[in-house]
């Protein structure tokens, strides 16, 4: 969420901060698994995304993958 508001969609600077912050708790796989996803999609929610903002980020976050983008939409669709 608060890379939403406060970034410049740089998805790179973003993949490696999840990156690091799951080799800090020993996760290596971390774009293997589907809670990530879903985290994103509540993260994405909570920052108010809506519309396009969120559909491209959906889409650039999973990086196409279908799996993904539903697994963003599983947890956008949680979040209250």
């Amino acid at each position: 969420m608060a890379y939403v508001k406060s970034s410049h969609a740089d998805y790179n600077s973003y993949f490696k901060g999840l990156s690091d912050i799951a080799a800090k708790t020993g996760i290596v796989n971390w774009d293997q698994e589907p809670k990530t996803y879903i985290a994103i999609g509540k993260g994405l929610k909570k920052a108010g995304i809506e519309g396009v903002a969120y559909e491209t980020y959906k889409k650039n976050f999973a990086g196409s993958d279908q799996e993904n983008m539903q697994n963003i939409q599983k947890g956008y669709e949680s979040e209250k």
